[in-house]
Formats: structure tokens, sequence, C-alpha cells
């Protein structure tokens, strides 16, 4: 099967980058194709693929957004028997006791109370085989210095997940393949010209190395606050024992130590993308946000797409553009399942 990921409506959602998604999805032979940022408008203009044979599921996020996420399926290869969805704000889902109350009085929690980013999944069962799949689209946080919100909200997700199949599996005694897709603004390169020099960011790390401990350098965000940034500038130690004013530390934040977690990878999930290094192109970030991860349980990547030469970007500057009517480059990815499950959790 094919997975078409067209992650983002163009600037301004005009018809113009609505029908280039559509269009793409439809030409390809793609079986599952998610979106980030869509608003009920846009979903009106999306209405001919319903017609086309797809079906769909939307969520939209918290607060006063009005914009959400939404998953579009083939109704001719997969039939829906469950949607799910997570607030991936405020107390995190999935997460242990212990971990919460390590969070409960730090400033990460104030601010993870004030998000509104939101997941969302669905099982699908395979009309080709009767295989199951539980399908999740989500959109991460996005701030330079909210790297550890990234992390926590990709940990939660993946708590919940893990959850939902060892539950599945457990109790119905048939295996769910698991499929995490989306924008998680993590960064896994240092391909842009400001990020030469810097590891990847943490939640992508989790991914690539199965674990993240309390001593990583993306934690020191965690003294970072939102309110009043130009006010009380404190420095903060940098990845280099030295210190750095690029992270400001307001004063309610004195004396407050960074949060420091141990975390382990809820669930083993592969990156078949790993060629890529742009997803995300503008005049000064040029990064790779944009993810299919698959269980590596039993799925893996039979076919994989390389990216437009960087000179087709370069040559307006940012996306979008006339070549590209999209912020975000599509990642596809053609996939498999493995005849015999690899457990090793």
């Amino acid at each position: 099967m094919q997975i078409f990921s067209a992650c983002y409506l163009a600037v301004g959602g005009s018809a113009k980058s609505l029908c280039f998604g559509m269009d793409r999805a439809m030409l390809c032979p793609s079986s599952l194709t998610p979106r980030q940022e869509v608003d009920t408008g846009q979903l009106a203009v999306l209405k001919p693929m319903e017609e086309l044979g797809w079906e769909r599921s939307y969520l939209k996020k918290g607060g006063a957004s009005l914009d959400g996420c939404a998953l579009f399926w083939r109704s001719s290869r997969f039939r829906c028997e469950d949607q799910l969805q997570w607030s991936l704000s405020g107390k995190l889902p999935g997460l242990k006791e212990s971990e919460l109350q390590i969070m409960a009085e730090h400033p990460t929690q104030r601010l993870l109370n004030k998000m509104t980013s939101v997941a969302q999944a669905v099982l699908l069962r395979d009309l080709q085989n009767g295989r199951l799949l539980l399908v999740a689209n989500t959109h991460l946080y996005y701030h330079p210095k909210g790297n550890h919100i990234r992390l926590l909200q990709l940990y939660s997700l993946l708590k919940v997940l893990a959850e939902t199949v060892t539950k599945h599996e457990s109790e119905q005694g048939e295996a769910v393949s698991l499929v995490v897709l989306g924008d998680l603004n993590a960064r896994k390169g240092n391909f842009g010209p400001r990020d030469q020099g810097q590891p990847p960011q943490a939640a992508y790390r989790m991914i690539r190395d199965g674990f993240i401990n309390s001593d990583d350098t993306d934690w020191r965000h965690s003294l970072w606050s939102q309110e009043d940034e130009a006010d009380t500038t404190h420095s903060t130690p940098d990845v280099n024992g030295g210190y750095s004013r690029s992270l400001t530390c307001p004063a309610e934040n004195l004396g407050v130590e960074a949060l420091r977690m141990d975390l382990k990878l809820p669930w083993p999930l592969i990156d078949p993308n790993d060629h890529l290094e742009v997803t995300n192109f503008t005049a000064d970030f040029q990064e790779c946000l944009d993810y299919t991860l698959l269980d590596a349980r039993c799925l893996k990547a039979t076919r994989t797409f390389e990216a437009p030469p960087l000179e087709c970007l370069r040559r307006h500057t940012a996306l979008p553009s006339d070549d590209f009517p999209s912020d975000h480059l599509p990642v596809v990815v053609e996939i498999t399942y493995l005849e015999k499950m690899v457990v090793d959790r």
C-alpha cells in the first residue's frame, strides 16, 4: 500500500493548493493520506475525495483554534472499525503517575496547559488480507525553544498508542500494525544554515535511538516560558556547559531546575525516509519535519521516493511557490506487511 503525506495546505488554504494535494493523492496509487492544519472550509473543498471513494476522520485542535488534523483512506482498501482521539495538552495521557508528579509543579506543565495540540487515530481493517492497522496523525507544537514540549507530546502519544495496540492484541488475539504520521516539528538533521553543528532534536532522536536520557541537552529548554520573553532575561546553560542568551529564563523560573526525565521509546518504530533532508524550505530554515513512522514488528517499506532537487526549491527562495503550492513537501512511502511478526520490546 502507498501512504501519501501531503502534510500541509498552502498559505491561506487556497483552492489551488487544496486541489494540488487532492489531485496528487488521487492520481497516486495511495491508500492513506493525512493532512494537518485543515479547517472546516478546507474540508468542504476536499469533499470530492469522499465522492471518489475516500473516507475521512477529522479532529479539530483545542481552544480557539480553527484548524485540525484529518485522515483519509480508500474505502475500497480499508474498513474503519474505530476512531480515537487525544488531547496533547494539560495532563498528558499515557504518562505514569510518577512522571506526572515530576511535571506537576514545573513550568513545563504550565506551558502544556496552554497547548492546543491533538492527535487522532483510526483502526482500519485491510480488506485485502484482513489485517489491522492503527493509523495515527498529529501536528506537534512548534516554537524554537519548545523541543522538550514536542518530545513530551510525542512520548505521550506513543504511550497511548502502545497501550491501544497491546490491549487489542491481548483481548482480541490478532496483531495490530501501528503507523504514525504527521508534522512532528522535530528537526532530524542539521541541514539548514542556522542548524549546522546542532544535534537532531530530541523527539526525533527518541525514535532513532530508542531513548532520551535525563541529561539530554534538550531538557535545558524546560526553563523557558512564553510570558514576557522580552523582559528580564537570564542566562541558561548551553550545550557545551557554558551560557547562552538564546534561551530566556523568566524571573518566575529562577531557582527552578530544568526538567529531567528518562524516556524510553514506547513502541518500536522505524523511519523509512531517513534519506530525506528537507520537507520545509525557507531562506533560513531548511529541514525535515514530516514523518511516516512504521511498526518495526510487522511493517516494512518496499519503496521510498526522493525529494525534489534543492535547485528547484531555491528557485523561488521558499515554499509555497509556483512549483510547489504547499509550504511542506509531500512524503510518500510504499509499505507492506512482514509475513512473521518480529517481537523485540
